[in-house]
């Protein structure tokens, strides 16, 4: 197990994540938006994903 100076070390070599910014707009028809839904739902599902990568990486690190 490692230190808590290497885990500070550590934490402050991840460089830090770009903030979103979220806007929804109503769309002016169904069929776009299905397809701005379809366009949230993939990029929060991405952005999910992401984490949990980065999470398993950081586990993997510390462990």
């Amino acid at each position: 197990m490692k230190s808590s100076s290497q885990i500070e070390q550590a934490v402050k070599q991840i460089p830090p994540q770009p903030h979103f910014r979220f806007v929804f707009r109503p769309a002016t028809s169904s069929k776009v938006q299905v397809s701005k839904l379809h366009k949230r739902k993939h990029q929060i599902t991405s952005l999910f994903m992401d984490m949990k990568h980065k999470e398993s990486e950081l586990a993997t690190y510390f462990l």
